[in-house]
């Protein structure tokens, strides 16, 4: 029997070179950022703390790292038109300390979302992605056993582990969840929003 997976949810994940130069610097600033603004601003989260979303209007650390990787993407990969151009709309830190989690959300008002993983402890908190037919596909996904389920990538809700250091890009529409930072440590991320436009 051949099996089709057809219509996929397209993610890209790539690594962040040489990271461990730049880990300490990543982390100093987001704590820098912290202090600057306790309060932050509440969207997902469930505890922790989010910045506001102005990263990408200055030069900055975390800015500087993205935007590295996002220019090897759109010039070195060749999956994209290269008329094509990826404008990041907005840019954020988040810090969940250990029990702290986001809720189910999806970005609005943009096409694709980011997210850079610069500190991720042991047992962190993966993150969950809601399949686009979960409802519609409720029952078929339940027909199947998890290890076929698995093997395409399929079911109702799929988990990707973070890799401190990496990028993971995704369909902005895509709802998906941080699961609890079972650790005793803090966990560190930045998101990122982006729009496709033509050059």
């Amino acid at each position: 029997m051949k099996v089709l997976s057809l219509f996929p949810s397209l993610m890209h994940m790539y690594a962040v070179k040489e990271f461990a130069k730049i880990k300490d610097k990543l982390i100093q600033f987001a704590y820098q950022e912290k202090e600057k603004d306790p309060k932050g601003k509440v969207i997902s989260g469930l505890g922790g703390w989010q910045s506001n979303d102005h990263y990408a209007n200055y030069a900055n650390p975390i800015s500087s790292t993205i935007n590295i990787i996002l220019g090897n993407m759109l010039t070195n990969t060749k999956i994209f038109k290269v008329n094509k151009k990826l404008v990041v709309s907005g840019m954020w830190i988040n810090i969940n300390r250990p029990g702290d989690s986001n809720t189910k959300h999806i970005h609005a008002s943009c096409d694709l979302s980011g997210i850079l993983w610069i500190k991720q402890p042991n047992k962190g908190g993966n993150i969950q992605f809601e399949s686009p037919h979960a409802f519609s596909h409720y029952n078929q996904a339940n027909a199947y056993t998890s290890d076929f389920l698995q093997s395409y990538c399929n079911g109702p809700a799929m988990e990707i582990v973070p890799l401190e250091g990496n990028i993971l890009i995704f369909p902005s529409s895509t709802y998906h969840m941080v699961l609890p930072n079972c650790s005793k440590e803090d966990r560190i991320s930045a998101s990122f929003n982006m729009e496709i436009s033509l050059e």
